[in-house]
């Protein structure tokens, strides 16, 4: 329980709306006027008066709220949609990686044949033209990975969203039949919660719940 009260007091202010049922203790009225007893002799400054907080009032929950919590790091790891999504994306980073490295190539040969063609160094036209056609080519090389890489970069940033959306609708839907209040992520790599009752991970349902309805999406597909 020691968790759920320390969580408790750090979130109760961001959810005081949701215990409507609770009590409420009035905050003390702030003075209008600043003290000056043993301040220097000079001329005296007066605050403007601070907002009326008379009305404010800070929700106190009638029961502990009940908090769960996952391992981030082994849903990533073991969702079976991230699992493919990491499938294809290291083929399409191959594929982009082996299309840049052919144009590369390519240009490179082209570069070297240039250079070495008399005809072409001995022609300040020819010499021109061909410096700013492999120059054009050398730009359509580096934008083609450039757009490859923003393409890859989204379609990674898509799937982590889609696969927080899916978290978190099943966890919602999780919490509402088994009465949770709030359900805690940590991470090996962000090590913000030292301790946790193991009896409070919901990790291993949330992730056997994720893989099925996968699974059952996949065999409509």
């Amino acid at each position: 329980m020691a968790l759920n009260v320390l969580v408790l007091i750090a979130v109760i202010w961001l959810f005081a709306d949701r215990y409507g049922g609770g009590k409420h203790a009035e905050m003390p009225h702030s003075p209008t006027d600043t003290a000056t007893h043993g301040m220097p002799a000079g001329p005296v400054v007066r605050m403007a008066p601070a907002a009326d907080t008379s009305q404010v009032k800070v929700v106190i929950p009638d029961a502990a709220a009940i908090i769960a919590y996952i391992n981030t790091d082994s849903v990533t790891e073991h969702y079976l949609y991230i699992q493919d999504v990491n499938k294809q994306l290291n083929l399409d980073r191959a594929k982009i990686e082996k299309g840049w490295e052919a144009r590369t190539r390519e240009f490179e040969r082209k570069m070297i044949a240039a250079q070495n063609d008399p005809e072409i160094l001995s022609d300040k036209a020819k010499y021109e033209e061909t410096a700013a056609r492999l120059q054009k080519e050398e730009q359509e090389i580096l934008a083609y990975r450039e757009s490859k890489a923003a393409a890859l970069m989204k379609k990674e940033s898509d799937a982590g969203k889609k696969m927080y959306d899916q978290i978190k609708t099943l966890i919602g839907s999780y919490c509402e039949v088994h009465g949770i209040d709030y359900v805690l992520g940590y991470s090996g790599s962000v090590p913000i919660v030292t301790y946790a009752n193991p009896k409070y991970d919901i990790t291993k349902i949330v992730l056997h719940q994720l893989n099925e309805a996968y699974k059952a999406q996949k065999n409509t597909q």
